[in-house]
């Protein structure tokens, strides 16, 4: 599984769930639903090598059977993702509504891109809880060629303020390399001001398009100084 995807599931847990598995269950609690491959960016990263649907993705007759199944089995939260889910939107937001109808809480990691002020209400009005989006630079330019497009960095932060003053759970995720660890201490100052409580940082696993970044992961001695701020962060602000 992607680690950005499982550390927001964690946080998700935290956050909503606030506990762990019930008794001696193994009962599937989170869940994440790729609801497609197609993505409209073409990050060096992704673990997925996203970028066209796949020919056999789940139809909404199969997706909802499927999220049936999930809730008799006692699934309490179901994560849409891709590639970049909101490109299926009439899709997601109909999956939405029906894991609300079934007592599921229904969360999407999303790039940002796609989401304005009426999609988002179209997902908070559908039952959407939690969204994660994620920034890995405190900078324009440099947030843009890193994800290869320009203009991503003011779309990720105008869709983190959007979805704060609609009143969802924003979780913010971050891929700390070597190329932008300087930065993090800038980065968090940032989405703190926006008003951000959650933040999700992560290393680089090399799979997917990923396995071509070379080895531009931060070393032993630069994760010992990120405890080291996360630390800090969390005695001085209202976040992680």
């Amino acid at each position: 599984m992607d680690i950005k995807l499982k550390l927001f599931e964690l946080a998700l847990r935290q956050k909503i769930l606030g506990k762990g598995i019930k008794g001696k269950s193994f009962t599937p609690q989170i869940v994440s639903y790729a609801v497609t491959r197609k993505c409209n960016l073409n990050c060096p990263h992704c673990h997925a090598n996203a970028g066209e649907s796949e020919p056999d993705e789940l139809s909404l007759r199969e997706a909802t059977r499927a999220i049936y199944e999930m809730a008799d089995l006692g699934t309490e939260v179901i994560i849409f993702s891709g590639g970049e889910p909101l490109i299926r939107r009439n899709f997601v937001l109909k999956l939405t509504e029906y894991c609300s109808d079934l007592g599921i809480i229904p969360a999407i990691l999303t790039n940002g891109t796609l989401l304005n002020g009426e999609t988002i209400e179209e997902l908070k009005d559908a039952g959407i809880l939690a969204i994660g989006i994620p920034l890995d630079f405190a900078t324009p330019q440099r947030h843009d060629n890193f994800r290869g497009e320009f203009g991503t960095f003011n779309k990720a932060v105008r869709a983190i303020k959007a979805c704060l003053n609609a009143g969802l759970m924003v979780i913010v995720t971050t891929m700390v390399l070597s190329n932008n660890f300087e930065e993090i201490p800038k980065l968090i100052d940032l989405l703190a001001n926006i008003g951000v409580e959650q933040i999700v940082l992560y290393d680089l696993i090399q799979i997917g398009r990923g396995k071509n970044l070379g080895n531009i992961t931060i070393d032993q001695h630069q994760h010992g100084k990120l405890l080291d701020l996360i630390y800090n962060v969390q005695a001085e602000k209202e976040i992680f």
